[in-house]
């Protein structure tokens, strides 16, 4: 099984931060920028988003067939 993280925010998933540090998201999955489970990645935008006091949910999306 291969498995990944995504950073949901509000119903949208998170991809980048902008020019001055704004949240962009995207409307979908495909959209969205995946995260390895447990990478520095992942921990530093987890941090980011904690710091601008944004709701979000870590989610892990995986692979099963």
């Amino acid at each position: 099984m291969n498995a990944a993280c995504v950073v949901q925010i509000k119903g949208r998933f998170f991809y980048e931060f902008g020019k001055i540090g704004q949240v962009k998201t995207a409307w979908s999955l495909p959209g969205g920028r995946l995260f390895c489970p447990g990478s520095p990645d992942l921990a530093k935008v987890v941090k980011a988003l904690k710091e601008k006091g944004k709701k979000f949910e870590v989610m892990v999306v995986a692979v099963v067939a």
